[in-house]
């Protein structure tokens, strides 16, 4: 995963897939903000912000790309982390978590 450009309150995020096999993701994300010598949550900096839910696939060896929308997010440094699913035939889920990092406006 990674942050093709952040601008104009939204960020354009590649998620790839380098997998023999579909995985699945969902809008859902979770955001921290770097503040002093910490990674703080935004939830607890921005009351009740919540994203949209969704289950989207992403074919094997295959990327997306998907803007994520947050005209309200101040200057910072940030860290994005979205976990992908790598379904199996008896129906439970592998688990992959993803990180990136990125600075909105000046931090």
């Amino acid at each position: 995963m990674y942050i093709n450009r952040v601008e104009g309150g939204k960020a354009s995020v590649t998620i790839s897939n380098y997998t023999d096999e579909e995985i699945l993701y969902g809008t859902d994300f979770h955001l921290q903000k770097y503040i002093g010598s910490d990674w703080v949550d935004v939830s607890t900096l921005v009351p009740n912000y919540r994203f949209n839910e969704g289950v989207y696939s992403i074919p094997a060896h295959s990327s997306v790309v998907t803007d994520v929308k947050w005209e309200w997010l101040g200057d910072g440094e940030y860290m994005l982390t979205k976990t992908v699913l790598d379904p199996k035939e008896d129906g439970t889920y592998d688990q992959a978590t993803m990180y990136v990092t990125f600075v909105f406006g000046t931090p």
